[in-house]
């Protein structure tokens, strides 16, 4: 079937990394595997070959181009696509994928395809789908190589500007969602906390929490503000691990000094206050702002 070409003169490039997948399936499992790799990825949509009409490039600036791969040929409908749009294609940031069963080898076949796109192609896999069982975690791992390469399309302000914004976004708040886990266990608990040079500090009871907390000190801790007549929303995710400290340690005891509370009062209290401290490692912050500046909303800062 022959495929229109899309004009170059409709193609723009959108303020914040956007994902198209183009794709073809020959089964319910690799569709399957579509979606799956839609929702890790974020903002974007997926597209038949067949649907992909010409107001769409305008809208996309990361694809995620591919189909099966059989016999050493990946499927001619992802073939005529490419060549047919190769114009406004090597202008985008591309990631061309392989479906096949266990066994065959499609890397060569995309190795080809991504020579006659030159630089524009920053990633390849190959999707290996038995279409009687899916392998989830695998698929869950592409899923998330491939939002880290559509990430790096991100307009970033620089690392020191990110951390300010986060820093007095810590600052102007005291309440959080500390979220934990282990095995088939999660919570997610409101909690009050302050914030110092690249930890939070969270100073509480004995909970079913812990439960959690003594098996896996990794940890997340999310904040949200909804949009006022001052700004538009924001919000921010924090991943790290959590230590716990007795008020016995001395570590507690800095950490109450930081806090300016009194030390004796807390020891004297009926029941043990425990402080947990969250050495943060990545921070997410989400400000809508930003894209009124001409940055993409969603800046990254690690802790490192």
């Amino acid at each position: 079937m022959a495929i229109s070409k899309i004009s170059v003169a409709d193609i723009t490039e959108p303020k914040n990394p956007r994902a198209a997948v183009i794709f073809e399936a020959d089964n319910d499992s690799q569709e399957s595997v579509i979606r799956s790799l839609m929702l890790i990825m974020g903002a974007g949509r997926y597209f038949k070959t067949e649907d992909f009409v010409s107001v769409h490039p305008a809208q996309y600036n990361f694809y995620v181009i591919g189909g099966p791969v059989t016999g050493g040929r990946i499927d001619e409908k992802i073939l005529g696509f490419i060549l047919n749009n190769s114009e406004w294609l090597i202008q985008k940031r591309i990631v061309l994928f392989g479906f096949c069963e266990p066994g065959e080898q499609a890397e060569s076949v995309l190795q080809s395809i991504a020579d006659s796109l030159g630089d524009a192609v920053i990633g390849r896999e190959v999707i290996h789908v038995d279409a009687s069982r899916l392998d989830m975690e695998s698929i869950v791992r592409v899923g998330a190589r491939f939002r880290s390469l559509k990430e790096k399309g991100s307009v970033s302000l620089e690392p020191s500007e990110v951390r300010e914004h986060i820093e007095r976004f810590l600052h102007r708040r005291k309440h959080c969602v500390l979220s934990t886990g282990y095995g088939d266990s999660v919570r997610g608990t409101s909690v009050s906390y302050f914030y110092n040079n690249g930890h939070v500090y969270i100073m509480c009871e004995g909970s079913g929490k812990f439960a959690n907390i003594i098996l896996n000190d990794n940890v997340c801790v999310a904040l949200f503000a909804p949009p006022t007549s001052k700004s538009k929303v924001a919000g921010l995710q924090l991943t790290g691990r959590v230590s716990i400290w007795h008020p016995d340690s001395e570590e507690y005891r800095r950490i109450v000094k930081i806090k300016g509370s009194d030390y004796e009062r807390l020891r004297s209290l009926p029941f043990i206050l425990w402080a947990l401290d969250v050495k943060v490692e990545k921070a997410e912050f989400w400000w809508a702002d930003l894209a009124e500046q001409g940055f993409a909303p969603k800046q990254v800062y690690y802790f490192f």
